[in-house]
């Protein structure tokens, strides 16, 4: 590894690690003092709610962050200076064992998400024997994977420009690959910023992707192209599951529910830890379930709920994130453009969960995704397949990677074994 990415001490991930006993002690004692808006009394959804932050909020009051501060620190952790920004971010692979073939992949994670939300899919790619996967050509595969966290979420420095662009970021993940000497790599992307990342990347960077994997990737039916359109408007009428353009047309217009823009928002959620769990809570459950009747710790542990919340509050990552995904989603129309219009030539593997609020066919994602390999729904979950399913979003990855190389063997080798592997897989699919 270069000699510019440095090991994060363990205690120091907070920005100052003499005082972060004082933050945690004073974050509690505002949980204390903070009060959530009385739930409407008529209303049995207001008052779930309301009943499910305040048992949120006692998890949060009696949060232990010693003790997750260890488990956080059972990954490695490094920053390094990229373009000005302070990258955090994960490098985690077992030793390597003999018979075994050791493949990078860049994990990229989204918002209103971190890198946390991979500590269940880690172990799983890095170490599939222990989880019964044996995926592999002549040699079982297992994964070296990089995870950094994007530029102004959680311990990457926050960008003091405005207007950092999905082209940005991807340059600096690219070029966080290059300095760790890695050169070819397959990339991961999730919950629409970490995709659109990924799919800039791919874009940008054909000669170093090996292949795409993407979980609900989002081809925009206005800004996209005509037939896209059309082809929503269709599928609204002749798919089974109905309603497909307004369900994603939703989602866009409901954008504003999520990404409040003003800075006085911004201000107050950066004070406040009960207003910053409330906002985020009702940005993962827009992202996790399409019923607003469930809660989310029917689909969480209050745990992980908690944990989330702490996360954003203490390093300030909400404010800052917003400020990002504002401008991805309004700024500079002639990048947003571009971004949302750019396709994508390297093998793609497409998971799409069904809780998730839009909705792209196989036959839409097509006109961005030039080279799809396999698409497949997930019977259950949302945005955060990965925490809600771990198993089969590391599975789906194992079977794209597994399938891309096999037919790079089967290009560079004419001989009958390579083509009956390469046919066996096909059936096996």
């Amino acid at each position: 590894m270069s000699s510019k990415c440095k090991l994060v001490n363990k205690t120091n991930l907070l920005p100052n690690k003499q005082r972060a006993p004082y933050r945690i002690s004073q974050t509690k004692s505002r949980l204390q003092t903070e009060r959530l808006v009385p739930p409407y009394e008529d209303c049995l959804q207001s008052i779930a709610r309301d009943s499910f932050m305040r048992n949120l909020s006692t998890v949060m009051m009696s949060f232990d962050w010693k003790q997750h501060q260890h488990f956080l620190n059972t990954f490695k952790q490094y920053r390094t200076e990229i373009e000005g920004i302070l990258i955090h971010f994960l490098r985690i692979s077992i030793p390597k064992e003999k018979g075994r073939d050791t493949v990078p992949i860049l994990l990229l994670h989204g918002y209103p998400g971190s890198y946390w939300d991979f500590f269940k899919v880690i172990p799983i790619l890095t170490n599939p024997t222990r989880f019964g996967f044996d995926f592999g050509l002549k040699k079982p595969i297992q994964f070296e994977v990089i995870v950094p966290s994007l530029p102004g979420f959680l311990f990457s420095t926050k960008p003091a420009r405005k207007g950092i662009s999905v082209t940005d970021i991807a340059r600096i993940a690219a070029k966080l690959m290059e300095r760790l000497d890695v050169n070819s790599y397959f990339v991961h992307g999730s919950e629409w910023l970490g995709s659109e990342v990924a799919i800039s990347l791919a874009s940008m960077y054909q000669n170093r992707v090996q292949g795409l994997h993407v979980s609900n990737p989002l081809v925009h039916p206005k800004t996209f192209s005509w037939q896209v359109t059309v082809k929503y408007l269709m599928e609204s009428f002749t798919l089974p599951i109905m309603g497909l353009f307004g369900k994603t047309g939703d989602f866009l217009d409901n954008i504003p529910r999520i990404l409040p823009s003003s800075d006085a928002v911004e201000d107050a959620l950066s004070t406040s830890p009960l207003g910053t769990a409330s906002y985020l809570m009702s940005a993962w459950s827009l992202l996790s379930t399409r019923d607003p009747s469930v809660l989310l710790n029917d689909l969480y542990t209050f745990d992980e709920l908690a944990t989330v919340s702490y996360l954003y509050y203490l390093t300030q990552t909400t404010p800052h994130a917003l400020r990002i995904m504002n401008s991805f989603v309004y700024d500079i129309p002639s990048q947003r453009i571009l971004y949302f219009r750019r396709q994508v030539f390297t093998p793609v593997a497409i998971l799409q969960s069904p809780q998730t609020p839009w909705y792209s066919s196989q036959s839409i994602c097509r006109h961005r995704f030039l080279k799809i390999t396999s698409f497949t729904e997930t019977p259950r979950g949302g945005a955060f397949q990965h925490l809600q399913d771990p198993t089969a979003l590391a599975a789906d990855i194992f079977r794209f990677v597994e399938m891309i190389l096999m037919k790079k063997l089967w290009y560079t080798s004419s001989t009958e074994t390579s083509q009956k592997i390469y046919r066996y897989h096909q059936e096996r699919i």
